[in-house]
């Protein structure tokens, strides 16, 4: 039924609207703004188009590609977008009440103040028997699949149940959401940025919130029953309104089942024997806060989601120790040797850092000579002190470095794309050849132009553009 709604514009007929689109974009002469309501547009290449402010409501975009398209204050109401290539596409402010995104691919995405509430749109056609009413695009809700949207930035839209059960949000920047009373049960939300949203009366039964950080969220009434908040970043006093029968949160050290001390006799045999002998150090999902690991060689150990706050770690060997997900607020890393580890979405406010190794590692597997990158995708580092760090090749993208300290901070090679640079001062950084594409706080940026462009390589359009 679907099919007799929806119309298919010729090759040429589209090219013509997508030229005038531009000219509308681009404010010359001629212009004219997009509208493709209603259109069957299933399969079709948009990548790297400007689509902004154009009429797609109602339109089929089956496994269409839409890489990289800027599409703010684009109306795709009730638009079936299922299976559909959305990375990186800009979707700010864009109307998708009631649109599908079954299947859909929307990592690092930017959908802030978008509209992703319900809706549905009817189409009445008159027939001899008389007028047939048919829902648009009826048959994308029934489709398999969960939209995937790591490192999505949803800050400020507002989002319906719907899509938050039907996609998978780790990493996703959603701070200030409002989801007053909404089912997000089995949501999937690891690492998720949270901060300020309004999660009063949620069901969040089952979801997963590994290292999901809540500071200043609302959960009055909220239903976490079943939940996994290991490593969140979320208060006791948050929680006294909260329902949380059986929630899952990191164990205590106690139950690892081994003292300090031993443990890191064992995994210092562990190191020594290659793997054969001891015991390595496995402390994922444990609550170590204010612990001291002064001095311990930790190198390879797991601290994946463990809750690790005001720890000292300080002087310590922890190369290509695994940390995502963890909460390492107030840490002491300063001078630890950090080469190769993994912070993905881990929690380093206010982290001492200074000095710390932090740059590749190159490591003998197998007979071959292979780099390690250290990770910090999706890193909370604000207000941390990395001064006189080595990044050098550090794999930063989409990690929160507001108001950080870098004096001094070695960062040649280093990818910090779509990273927050608010309140960060580098005139004293080395960045040359990093990758700044599509950075936050270009502002401050601007005003240190005269000491960066002696020095660091960027695509200039990627970031005057945003």
């Amino acid at each position: 039924m679907n099919a007799q709604v929806l119309k298919s514009p010729t090759s040429n007929e589209l090219r013509a609207i997508l030229q005038s689109h531009i000219a509308f974009t681009k404010r010359q002469r001629g212009g004219i703004r997009a509208s493709l309501k209603l259109c069957d547009l299933s399969g079709l290449d948009f990548s790297g188009i400007d689509l902004s402010g154009a009429d797609l409501s109602g339109a089929k975009l089956y496994r269409s590609k839409l890489t990289g398209c800027t599409m703010t204050d684009i109306n795709l109401f009730c638009a079936d977008l299922s299976q559909a290539e959305m990375v990186r596409s800009d979707l700010t402010k864009a109307d998708l009440r009631g649109a599908s995104f079954r299947g859909a691919v929307l990592n690092y995405a930017r959908m802030v103040g978008a509209d992703l509430r319900e809706g549905q749109m009817l189409h009445w056609n008159s027939t001899p028997q008389g007028t047939e009413i048919h829902v648009v695009n009826a048959d994308a809700q029934a489709k398999d699949g969960i939209a995937i949207a790591h490192g999505a930035n949803l800050t400020g839209s507002k989002v319906s149940h719907n899509f938050i059960v039907r996609a998978d949000l780790t990493g996703a920047a959603m701070q200030g959401v409002e989801l007053t009373g909404a089912n997000m049960s089995n949501a999937i939300l690891n690492g998720a940025d949270m901060r300020g949203a309004d999660l009063s009366g949620v069901d969040l039964t089952k979801a997963e919130m590994r290292g999901v950080n809540l500071i200043d969220a609302r959960l009055f009434k909220a239903i976490l029953n079943e939940t996994n908040l290991v490593a969140a970043i979320v208060d006791d006093d948050q929680l006294a309104g909260a329902m949380i029968t059986q929630a899952v949160f990191a164990k205590k050290f106690d139950e690892l089942g081994i003292s300090q001390e031993d443990l890191l006799k064992a995994h210092r045999l562990w190191i020594d024997s290659g793997g054969s002998d001891g015991r390595r150090c496995i402390a994922s999902e444990h609550d170590l806060s204010d612990m001291k690991f002064t001095k311990a060689d930790l190198a390879g150990a797991l601290f994946i989601g463990s809750k690790l706050c005001r720890s000292l770690f300080d002087n310590a060997s922890l190369t290509l120790a695994d940390f995502s997900f963890a909460d390492l607020r107030e840490a002491n890393l300063s001078h630890a040797d950090l080469r190769g580890a993994r912070f993905v979405h881990a929690t380093l406010t206010k982290a001492r850092m200074a000095g710390a190794h932090l740059q590749s590692i190159v490591v003998e597997e197998r007979g071959k000579s292979l780099e390690h990158a250290t990770q910090l995708n999706g890193a909370q580092l604000n207000e941390a002190n990395l001064a006189g760090c080595d990044l050098r090749k550090a794999v930063m993208h989409g990690s929160d470095l507001n108001s950080a300290i870098l004096s001094n901070t070695e960062m040649e090679g280093c990818d910090l794309s779509k990273a927050n640079l608010t309140n960060v001062d580098l005139s004293k950084v080395n960045l040359k050849q990093v990758n700044l594409a599509h950075v936050i706080g270009l502002n401050d940026l601007r005003g240190q132009a005269t000491k960066l462009l002696s020095l660091m390589t960027f695509v200039a359009s990627s970031i005057l553009g945003h």
